[in-house]
């Protein structure tokens, strides 16, 4: 015999949840970065529930997102209801903020590849020693001495192709 369906409560929900701040923070199932729950038949997003519960009505389509910048409070107060190009358009600015992240870490090697000469290269490039003395004589990370020695980077500066086989 099947069990019978769970039915939430707004007290259901809130015993799943703690309270930081103003936040109703979902220490639930999350989808992604959405809070989700079974309810009555299939999983439904936690949000959309409590505006069921508390609001009397929901639209079809659409997300309830978070105004708080946190995506795993379901704090009724902190939702807003999107439609799907609302959330599309939403999510496209959130896409192009992460965007900034990759230009941020590439003028980071780009920053260090502009710091080094030729002849550091030439000598990490040669070198036996461990990543770890070369990354501290140089001031560099072991991930760029890495990069150097595999040809990855300062291919402009230094590579060639028969660096390295007279000792």
């Amino acid at each position: 015999m099947a069990a019978p369906p769970t039915i939430h409560t707004a007290e259901s929900l809130r015993e799943r949840c703690i309270e930081e701040g103003d936040c109703l923070i979902w220490q639930g199932y999350r989808c992604g970065r959405t809070p989700m729950v079974y309810d009555i038949d299939k999983m439904v997003a936690v949000r959309r529930i409590f505006t069921r519960l508390l609001r009397g009505a929901t639209n079809d389509g659409g997300y309830y997102a978070p105004t708080c910048g946190n995506a795993s409070c379901v704090e009724p107060g902190h939702t807003v209801w999107r439609s799907q190009a609302q959330h599309s358009a939403h999510m496209g600015t959130a896409a192009s903020a992460s965007a900034s992240a990759q230009q941020v870490r590439r003028a980071k090697i780009s920053k260090a590849m502009r710091r080094i000469s030729a002849e550091a290269v030439q000598d990490i490039c040669q070198s036996d020693e461990p990543l770890r003395t070369l990354a501290a004589r140089h001031g560099i990370s072991r991930t760029m001495v890495s990069r150097y020695k595999t040809g990855k980077s300062g291919t402009r500066l230094a590579m060639n192709p028969f660096l390295g086989l007279m000792r």
